[in-house]
């Protein structure tokens, strides 16, 4: 290398340890450079023949080619510096670069070596570069065994097609894919349901390089999804089935949604018009019950089993008990109310209808008892005015007090049949009879009873049906409710009577008696009166209720309807509202048997003597006075006892034996009817008469007497049914017969 070149490369590149190409090509050139000058001096200095002047010319411009020479070496020596400096900032950022390359390929791996996530790497044509410990965790394969195709291993078979196909048609496309969640099948045979995601790694020139992607183990939320899946299934199936109202409701007061029984209940055509109906206006008895119900709500939260008064489309009133719980926002803001609605409508009718039977046998408890007592004293006047009767000349005076005496105990005997019909203690005479004909026998006497301006309606659509009951009860039945609906139309209107068949096997109707399942005889009494309150509805049929002035009626009419209704095994209703009349609807069971003749039973009285030992056993001191006078009178020799103890105890010790009993059924210390099975053991052949006021078991008298008288009877009555047992062999009750008939 030139000398002058070296000393110039010492001078200004000493730091540099080694040149990059161009700079050493940039040396080479001024090294030749150099070289050249140095010859054309050679060449000068060999021309030794010029001139002085030719050589100061040529020395001033060998000169000037040197000056010229030193510009462009320090011109590129400047060149060179700064080519050298840029170096030095290329090779330093460079450097950096490759730290920060490192820095980044590791913390890729760590995150791809300790992430949750399976993640992978794949050529172009999807073969298995790289997987990460989760990816393997999640599969149970091993990298080695993941590799190229490997990876397909670890699908389920049942989702191996699919998969590997929707992979390859990705990479067709080169686009990112997020596929369908599939199922892994690891050695264990343990199953995992995944998802992948993957997308294409482009170079500059945008040709892919590979993919790079990641599975998801989302086994939990599968489960989870379908736990809430079964769960919505469930209510979704409770929500429909269900035979309780559920439905959600906005604020104001309109349904969200409700399940079918809400539409049924509610009695809408369509869940469509149930949703656009206004609750409060629509649904509600009284809208302001819903703004309380509202406002309790959005206080407190919830109600539970709160009674509520709603009502159908057409009207018809409901009473539901309803849970509703109000539904939030993640502000604690209310924005709607779920609820539920058990229907208890029919429930509150049955418990108002057993509180008013319960109430109903209390009061009848009562009348009976009362009833009871006074039948005692009337038995003992009517009979003491018949004795008296009997014993005074035709025409006589006495005679005449004696039959007002009989006259007006009798009355006192029809208001005691009507307390014991209506507390259903009343000794039935039961019979086979029509209810049809027994309406059509007292068309007459209904038209009687009503005014002209009252029309009377009969339709009997009944078949030849018949029934079990106290005719004379079926008699009162309808001349009560007929002439209450007569007081109910002052000013005229209709009366309507009429009869059906009812199958209770094939109806829905809820008036039906429980017992049984029919069939039975429908009596409806309706009239187009004035009808009645509501509020009082309850109290109508109790004895001595009257909505009548108080100089008209007694209070006993509807009482003695329910009683003997209830008492011949029927079922009473009531329906009525005011200004639109009121109608009584009635069922009595239908029976197989028909009726049968009657007899005649009466004879004198002085035909009725005998000398038979009877034993009268009765704790009422006037009506046992009166049995002992009767018999003693008609010749027999008479045994008296205050109790059935007391018979018992005079039947045994009696030398001469007993040959009747007669006694009252109620009794202290032993009744009639426990006294007359033990002396029918004791003392065979005894014949037995029972006394009773109250209603009987026949099946049980059946067993135990040969007879019964009901309470009041005449004394001509007893001491017909007397001797007719003494003197006939009778294997059944005599039917019983009472004063007034």
């Amino acid at each position: 290398m030139h000398s002058l070149l070296d000393r110039q490369i010492k001078k200004t590149l000493a730091s540099l340890k080694e040149l990059s190409p161009e700079i050493e090509a940039l040396l080479e050139l001024i090294d030749d450079t150099y070289m050249q000058t140095d010859l054309d001096r050679t060449l000068l200095e060999r021309a030794l023949e010029l001139t002085s002047e030719e050589l100061l010319a040529a020395n001033d411009e060998l000169r000037a080619q040197r000056a010229e020479l030193e510009r462009e070496v320090n011109d590129r020596t400047a060149e060179l510096v700064d080519t050298s400096t840029e170096l030095r900032v290329e090779v330093a950022e460079r450097a950096v670069i490759e730290q920060a390359l490192r820095e980044s390929d590791q913390r890729y791996r760590a995150l791809a070596e300790y992430s949750v996530t399976g993640i992978f790497h794949s050529d172009p044509e999807g073969r298995t570069l790289y997987v990460n410990q989760a990816w393997s965790d999640i599969t149970g394969l091993s990298m080695e065994d993941a590799l190229g195709d490997g990876w397909q291993t670890a699908i389920h078979p049942a989702d191996r097609n699919f998969k590997v196909s929707e992979w390859n048609k990705a990479m067709e496309v080169q686009r990112p894919m997020r596929g369908r969640e599939y199922r892994i099948l690891r050695p264990d045979s343990s199953i995992l349901w995944v998802e992948g995601y993957a997308v294409p790694l482009l170079n500059d020139s945008g040709e892919i390089l590979g993919y790079v992607g990641s599975i998801y183990d989302i086994s939990a939320q599968k489960e989870a999804l379908e736990i809430v899946q079964e769960s919505e299934e469930k209510y979704r199936t409770l929500f429909e089935q269900s035979h309780d109202v559920v439905y959600i409701s906005t604020l104001d007061g309109h349904f969200i949604d409700i399940n079918p029984a809400g539409v049924e209940l509610f009695g809408f055509d369509s869940k469509e018009e149930l949703l656009a109906a206004d609750l409060g206006r629509d649904l509600y008895e009284d809208p302001e019950e819903r703004k309380r119900l509202v406002a309790v709500l959005l206080e407190k939260g919830s109600v539970q089993a709160v009674e509520l008064n709603l009502k159908t489309r057409d009207g018809r009133p409901l009473i539901v008990l309803a849970s509703i719980n109000t539904i939030v926002d993640d502000h604690g803001e209310a924005t709607a109310f779920r609820g539920i609605l058990h229907d208890v409508t029919a429930t509150k009718q049955l418990e108002r209808e057993l509180r008013q039977s319960q109430k109903m046998e209390a009061v009848g408890r009562l009348a009976g008892g009362v009833a009871h007592d006074f039948n005692n004293l009337l038995t003992a006047v009517i009979g003491y005015a018949d004795l008296i009767a009997m014993t005074l000349p035709e025409g006589s005076s006495l005679g005449r007090h004696a039959e007002e005496i009989k006259a007006v105990s009798k009355r006192g005997a029809a208001l005691t049949h009507q307390l014991l019909s209506f507390g259903r203690r009343q000794a039935l005479q039961p019979k086979i009879v029509s209810v049809n004909k027994s309406v059509e026998e007292m068309n007459t006497l209904l038209r009687r009873l009503i005014p002209t301006n009252v029309e009377l309606e009969v339709e009997l659509r009944a078949s030849d049906d018949f029934i079990k009951a106290d005719p004379t009860q079926l008699e009162q039945i309808i001349i009560n409710l007929v002439i209450n609906a007569r007081d109910a139309m002052p000013d005229g209107g209709v009366l309507r009577i009429s009869t059906r068949s009812v199958d209770g096997k094939s109806t829905a109707d809820k008036r039906l008696p429980l017992s049984g399942s029919g069939p039975w005889v429908q009596l409806v009494v309706r009239d187009t009166g004035s009808g009645i309150p509501e509020e009082i509805q309850d109290h109508i049929f109790e004895p001595f209720f009257s909505t009548k002035a108080d100089s008209k009626g007694t209070g006993l009419g509807l009482s003695t309807v329910y009683g003997a209704v209830q008492q011949n095994q029927g079922s009473i209703h009531l329906s009525s509202r005011i200004g639109r009349g009121t109608t009584f609807e009635i069922y009595f069971p239908t029976v197989d048997e028909r009726p049968e003749a009657a007899g005649d039973e009466t004879a004198p009285i002085a035909d009725l003597h005998g000398s038979e030992t009877i034993l009268v056993a009765e704790d009422e001191p006037a009506v046992r006075s009166l049995l002992t006078n009767l018999l003693l009178q008609q010749g027999y020799e008479v045994l008296v006892a205050e109790n059935g103890q007391e018979a018992l105890e005079l039947a045994r010790s009696h030398a001469g034996g007993v040959d009747l009993l007669v006694s009252d059924i109620v009794m202290p210390k032993l009744n009639g009817i426990e006294l007359a099975r033990t002396l029918r053991k004791e003392v065979p052949g005894i014949r037995v008469g029972l006394l009773t006021g109250y209603a009987q078991s026949e099946t049980v008298l059946d067993t135990v007497c040969d007879f019964y008288l009901l309470k009041p009877f005449a004394p001509q009555i007893l001491a017909q049914r007397v001797r007719q047992v003494l003197d006939e062999e009778v294997t059944s009750p005599v039917t019983p017969t009472s004063a007034t008939g």
